[in-house]
């Protein structure tokens, strides 16, 4: 067959830098949302209005919006979110950071996200890492 399925890669979306910390004293999760970088334009003029929104499943009792910057496709949101939660819905959760393009006239679009299954997280420090959208 001539037709090459793997290679069609999903396109380039961007990448975001999160930190995720539990304190398990008080039973919060903090997750931060530092900043994002190369990506995706969706405006005509070849940038973006991006924010991020962050929740966790399967609960998503909160949703939780950094501020919107307008015209970059770089943005530093540099916002923490910090989510109640146990030790033991920890291990059953996924964290989800949705990167959107704000639009006031239209549904904003949503440029890329990320789910973290935070059974895999080592708990034991701070994780702040960048990972592609």
């Amino acid at each position: 067959m001539g037709a090459d399925y793997g290679a069609t890669k999903q396109e380039k979306r961007g990448k975001l830098l999160y930190s995720l910390e539990y304190k398990s004293a008080q039973s919060e999760l903090i997750v931060g949302i530092k900043k994002a970088d190369a990506l995706k334009a969706m405006d005509l003029g070849g940038s973006s209005d991006p924010y991020v929104k962050v929740y966790i499943l399967p609960d998503k009792s909160k949703t939780c919006e950094t501020k919107v910057f307008r015209h970059t496709l770089q943005p530093i949101f540099n916002e923490q979110f910090t989510f109640q939660i146990s030790k033991s819905s920890l291990l059953n959760s996924t964290v989800v950071m949705q990167v959107f393009d704000f639009n006031r006239f239209h549904k904003h679009n949503i440029i890329g996200e990320l789910r973290l299954q935070l059974s895999d997280v080592d708990w034991n420090h701070v994780i702040e890492e960048w990972r592609d959208i």
